[in-house]
């Protein structure tokens, strides 16, 4: 069974791999980018701490994620591997729900050997991303741009922007992978460029949430950006620990909700 699954997640990554180095209407959306178009990671204080502590990128599990839709094939995804769901005859629904599971079951297992890093692709930044991931003032917005957030790591990465999608209506991939860079459409607004990294599978080396990626952060940094609410004395903590690690980049505390930009 071991052995079974070994190959099967070989398959898997590979074709995943052959499929992103298309660009169709569903496949990732990854080639013609302007590379100097700029990616935001909003944070805590307590992540970005850890940021600079480890001098790395965490990838995440995507069975960790808050969407239990993350990497899930669509119902039109279904109906191309297993024909359309039958409407009558219990025996043949039965057979239907259990490959229907199966697929699901298989999936779930494939994704335990992969991680994720999600940053919200503009060029400046939102207000919405603010209040949907900094419940208190006391966040962070790391600014830059798809060229160094790629080149910023070494170790072997895909990425690519996310399309949203209706799951009823539309296709995402018959590959688990590539279902990654497909979520709900009530998720557009997250405007979502993802970068995935593999776990080797005859030496795992994820840990429960997944892994730390080496990042030289001071090519991946561009500015780094203080939540509009935080008080002055939070502003003056991230600027001090900032020098602290070497990291020698400006420091702005958002003006999204007053007519001043303040540098440190």
């Amino acid at each position: 069974m071991e052995k079974e699954f070994n190959i099967k997640f070989r398959r898997t990554r590979d074709e995943f791999i052959n499929l992103s180095n298309y660009n169709n209407e569903y496949n990732i959306y990854n080639k013609d980018f302007d590379l100097e178009t700029g990616l935001w990671r909003y944070m805590d204080f307590s992540k970005f701490v850890n940021l600079l502590d480890t001098n790395s990128i965490f990838f995440t599990k995507p069975n960790k994620f808050r969407d239990p839709f993350e990497g899930a094939f669509s119902e039109q995804d279904f109906i191309r591997l297993i024909g359309e769901p039958p409407s009558y005859n219990p025996d043949i629904r039965y057979d239907y729900d259990t490959r229907r599971q199966m697929l699901i079951n298989e999936s779930r297992m494939l994704l335990d050997f992969v991680g994720v890093s999600c940053w919200h692709l503009n060029n400046t930044e939102s207000a919405a991303m603010w209040d949907l991931y900094l419940r208190s003032g006391e966040g962070i917005a790391i600014k830059s741009n798809i060229e160094k957030l790629t080149n910023s790591i070494q170790d072997d990465i895909s990425f690519g922007q996310v399309q949203y999608i209706d799951y009823f209506k539309d296709m995402a991939s018959d590959n688990t992978y590539e279902s990654l860079f497909y979520k709900r459409s009530s998720f557009s607004h997250e405007n979502e460029f993802r970068l995935i990294h593999f776990d080797d599978i005859e030496e795992p080396k994820f840990q429960e949430y997944g892994v730390p990626i080496i990042s030289d952060l001071n090519h991946l940094i561009d500015e780094i950006y203080v939540a509009p609410t935080a008080p002055k004395w939070f502003v003056e903590t991230v600027a001090s620990v900032v020098k602290k690690y070497n990291i020698d980049k400006p420091i702005r505390q958002s003006s999204l909700y007053n007519n001043q930009s303040n540098v440190f």
